[in-house]
């Protein structure tokens, strides 16, 4: 075994000149600069993964809602021209009443005028081909108001109108409404 002597002295490193201790610093310098720019770089190219995963999480989190909102909206638009056309049913049922009561004022030019109103609006409503709603347009398109004494004839098909459209179209049950409010 080998003892080392305390009282011995380290051999001292040969004395450099200026030029190679220049040299030496510029080499730790150098290291040092590019491990701080590879921890650098490490910790930049970290925070950009974790950056894009979150971006990514942002958009498809996005992404999901506006498919949400899509479903809710093509919902509403749906629900909304369904109210569009019996807003216009009502109106034309409307105008078979003005009709009536245009008949009973003897006006039968403002009779007939809303009777071809009432047709007109039902055809705007779109009623499916073939429903007593369609077949109820070309009813009404088929009568003609001549002026007359005695508009019963005339006045009794136009309530058969009204009739058959309420059958078509009951009313609405108000303990149960079909438009719900929004929230």
């Amino acid at each position: 075994m080998v003892t080392a002597n305390k009282d011995a002295k380290r051999p001292e490193p040969p004395k450099l000149d200026g030029r190679t201790q220049f040299v030496k610093q510029a080499e730790r310098v150098g290291v040092t600069a590019a491990i701080a720019l590879a921890l650098l770089g490490a910790a930049y190219g970290f925070g950009r993964y974790q950056t894009a995963s979150r971006i990514d999480q942002v958009e498809q989190d996005a992404s999901q809602a506006r498919q949400q909102a899509q479903r809710e909206f093509d919902g509403l638009k749906a629900q909304m021209q369904d109210v569009q056309q019996k807003l216009v049913r009502l109106e034309a049922r409307r105008r078979l009443h003005l009709a009536l009561m245009a008949l009973d004022a003897r006006n039968f030019g403002i009779a007939q005028t809303h009777l071809d109103a009432a047709k007109q609006l039902l055809l705007q409503s779109k009623p499916a081909d073939g429903t007593a709603l369609a077949k109820l347009a070309g009813s009404i398109g088929e009568l003609k108001i001549v002026a007359s004494e005695d508009v019963s004839a005339e006045r009794q098909r136009i309530l058969g109108f009204v009739d058959q459209f309420d059958a078509a179209m009951p009313p609405m049950d108000p303990s149960k409404p079909e438009i719900v409010p929004a929230k």
